[in-house]
């Protein structure tokens, strides 16, 4: 996958929607997972994630909802440099230039997994959940999303440094916050 072709067809940031603010949900994940798959059925939609901040969380409570095969076609989860690089393609100076938990390499995540999977819609998570070297005071429980549906890149910060030491915590806020902007996203295109 040529990733200059992949990064220059986002068109970022012109046309996509970022906001800082906190994030405050309700309502069961598999609930939600559950009306995200009917109505993305209903559409003929797909899906497919690149998670590195929750590693397989999101992709794990997707597959686990009943007809979820049927709209999930697959995910990249990356955690290391090296990961985002090999797997996903994305070139180690981009990565270096942004930062390798970035809202950018988020956007260009998303846009490489809905290519490689073919898919209508596609969810990027980036982020630290816990300090990756011992060293580095990084924005540790903030979370970049990228949300690319047919008509736009929606890019979200999410904030869970509160429950920063908290490493799952806030790897399960994040899946949590994923699908709920996700199901609005999708219930806006549709005029719903």
């Amino acid at each position: 996958m040529d990733f200059r072709s992949t990064v220059s067809s986002l068109d970022f940031p012109s046309g996509a929607e970022y906001r800082i603010e906190p994030f405050e949900g309700d309502g069961d994940i598999h609930s939600l997972i559950d009306i995200i798959l009917s109505v993305m059925r209903r559409s003929q939609f797909s899906l497919a994630l690149s998670e590195s901040l929750t590693g397989g969380m999101l992709s794990s409570l997707v597959v686990g909802r009943h007809g979820a095969s049927t709209v999930f076609k697959g995910a990249d989860v990356v955690y290391s440099l090296s990961a985002h690089e090999d797997v996903l393609g994305i070139p180690g100076a981009y990565m270096r230039n942004y930062g390798i938990e970035s809202v950018e390499i988020a956007a260009a995540a998303a846009k490489i997994v809905l290519d490689r999977f073919s898919t209508t819609h596609a969810i990027a998570i980036s982020g630290f959940a816990s300090q990756w070297d011992g060293a580095h005071a990084v924005d540790i429980g903030v979370a970049w999303m990228a949300f690319q549906t047919p008509k736009r890149v929606h890019l979200q910060r999410v904030d869970f440094s509160e429950f920063r030491g908290q490493k799952n915590l806030i790897r399960e806020k994040a899946c949590y916050a994923a699908v709920k902007i996700f199901l609005q996203l999708l219930f806006a295109e549709a005029g719903k």
